[in-house]
């Protein structure tokens, strides 16, 4: 399946910046990405994509998704959580949502949040590449 990434972070007033997620992805600082919906599982083969649906398309490199797990981002709260079978949704500390930020490609915790505006219910999707 198409995992498609933005190069521009559309984050706060008029000014963006790039994401830097390819080469990220591709050197290994960026590990997973989180994506509403459930309709990626583990297994799943990925094409890595920036351009989707327009005509500058450009698949970048595959892979495979290797863990997925239902996530809740709260920004209000600025809390995270996971499901777990026999526990429902658990809320991860402070400093894993520090890793968790850089390791999606983030400069900061801060600038993940600035992305994360809103509520966000959906997966978080982690890869190896081929």
């Amino acid at each position: 399946m198409i995992l498609g990434f933005s190069t521009k972070f559309p984050c706060g007033g008029k000014e963006r910046y790039f994401t830097n997620f390819v080469p990220k992805i591709l050197d290994g600082r960026k590990l997973h990405t989180f994506r509403k919906g459930s309709r990626w599982k583990a297994g799943d083969k990925i094409h890595f994509a920036i351009g989707v649906r327009t005509k500058n398309y450009h698949q970048f490199a595959t892979g495979k998704v290797t863990s997925v797990f239902k996530t809740k981002i709260n920004p209000k709260s600025r809390s995270i959580s996971f499901y777990f079978k026999g526990s429902g949704y658990v809320k991860i500390k402070p400093s894993a949502i520090d890793k968790l930020a850089k390791d999606d490609g983030f400069a900061s915790t801060e600038d993940f949040w600035k992305l994360f505006k809103e509520p966000f219910t959906g997966q978080l999707i982690i890869w190896e590449l081929d």
